[in-house]
Parts: C-alpha cells; sequence; structure tokens
C-alpha cells in the first residue's frame, strides 16, 4: 500500500471479498489521509447480516462506505470494473484494483522492500494470490541474487504482474510450493488451525488460514523435510490477515 499511501489525493473505491485485507488497507489508507472510501463487497446475502471484523472495523473505524453486490456481477470484470469507475466519477474519486493487484501494488512493494539487505538471507517466503507481492520482491531483489519461493493460497492461478522487466531471469530465482494448499483458497484444516493456534500462543502473531497460516504451515514443513536447511537465513513475509477468526 505504500505507493498508494503516497499518492492517494481522491477518495478510493475498491472491490474485494468480505474478509479482504486490501479492502481494510484502502480503509484505512484513506482515513488517515482525511478521504472518504467506497467499498464493494462479494455477495448481497450480506446486505443486513451483522458485519465480520474487517468490514465492521473498515466502515465504522475508516468510514467506508460499503455496498454488497452479487456474485455474477463480482465475477463479470467489465461490469464491475464500470460499476467501480462510475461511482469514483460521482465522488471525483479514483479506481484501486482488487487487491491492489496492479501496476502501482507491484511498485509500493517494489518501494517497501528496495529498502531491505537482501544479502542477509538465503531465502525469502511469502503467500501468493495474484503474485503482485511476489513480483515486487523479486525486482527489489534482483541485484542479490536471493532465492524466493512463493506459497500460493490456492491451485496456482498467480501472475508475474506487469512491471517484471526481465522474467526470465527472475523465474532463475523463484519456485513455488502447491503442497500447502488444504484443498484451495479459503479452505482449512484441522491440521493447519491447530498449527495457527500454536503459533499464536507461542509468537503473540496471529496467522489466518488463506495466506499466512498456509505460508507458515509451509515454511515449518520445509524445515522438517530437510528442504530448508538454516532457517536462521530466511525471511518468511507475513503480508497481513489475523483480524478475523479467533484462534
Amino acid at each position: 500500500m505504500a505507493y498508494i499511501r503516497d499518492r492517494l489525493n481522491s477518495p478510493p473505491v475498491t472491490i474485494g471479498g468480505a474478509y479482504s485485507n486490501s479492502v481494510l488497507a484502502v480503509a484505512a489508507v484513506a482515513h488517515r489521509r482525511g478521504l472518504s472510501s467506497v467499498g464493494f463487497i462479494r455477495g448481497d446475502e450480506l446486505a443486513g447480516k451483522p458485519l465480520n471484523p474487517i468490514l465492521q472495523k473498515a466502515r465504522d473505524i475508516y468510514g467506508m462506505e460499503l455496498h454488497f453486490i452479487n456474485r455474477a456481477l463480482y465475477r463479470d470484470h467489465d461490469a464491475r470494473r464500470k460499476l467501480m469507475q462510475d461511482k469514483a466519477h460521482a465522488i471525483n474519486g479514483c479506481v484501486i484494483s482488487e487487491g491492489v493487484s496492479d501496476f502501482e501494488g507491484y511498485l509500493g512493494v517494489k518501494s517497501v522492500f528496495g529498502k531491505l539487505h537482501a544479502e542477509d538471507y538465503d531465502l525469502i517466503c511469502v503467500s501468493c494470490g495474484t503474485g503482485t507481492t511476489l513480483a515486487g520482491i523479486l525486482a527489489a531483489t534482483a541485484s542479490s541474487g536471493v532465492r524466493v519461493i512463493g506459497f500460493p493460497a490456492h491451485i496456482l492461478d498467480c501472475l508475474i504482474r506487469d512491471g517484471v522487466n526481465n522474467p526470465a531471469e527472475y523465474f532463475k530465482r523463484v519456485s513455488f510450493e502447491e503442497r500447502y494448499t488444504f484443498g484451495g483458497f479459503g479452505k482449512s484444516s484441522p491440521e493447519l488451525e491447530k498449527l495457527m493456534g500454536d503459533f499464536y500462543r507461542e509468537t503473540g502473531i496471529g496467522l489466518d488460514f488463506r495466506y499466512s497460516g498456509k505460508l507458515v504451515y509451509g515454511f515449518h514443513d520445509l524445515v522438517k523435510r530437510g528442504t530448508v536447511t538454516d532457517p536462521a537465513r530466511v525471511l518468511v513475509i507475513h503480508t497481513g490477515g489475523m483480524l478475523y477468526r479467533p484462534l
């Protein structure tokens, strides 16, 4: 969100699922800049029901205006883009894509991780949705040669986004672990839930079963398997997702 934070000068309009970290982040950034914000949320059946903690915080703490849309509209990318553009035009605002999975999002990640001393690590581990965070990390660490493992939240359909100028070189440094999806996006298991609970009790750091839990589970398993031989030289990046589910 760094790129958005530094350049956001008009009310943002964004879209996401009911447990979207990026919807909450957009609301928070807008609030801190004294701007209103609008979020279109997947699932019109949720209208009128109690809000989950993420949406409640977006609305009640950060003042986001929420609109629940049906799932067919949500899947129609052209229609939902027009919906967002029309709303942005009406409030003299701007559109921020789902998950900030665009060039601006990539630049934000690249900017943040450009400050990282990547030479201190042999390996970076990060969860993947669209692949925007992964792409920014690869670009930011290009000169270091550090290896990167992406842990997809579901069977891999993530993309290395616009802005990666030399994908052939980057792909020499990146690999993907698809063994830890637990059946797909948002899916979990008692084993994963136990890991999340144990991790919280040991560290005080919350995880979620969409992204960060699967990442930490997978990393721990790679250490057990001997694939990762020196955990002290590994950077595991927690990208958020801990607010909505008790452990």
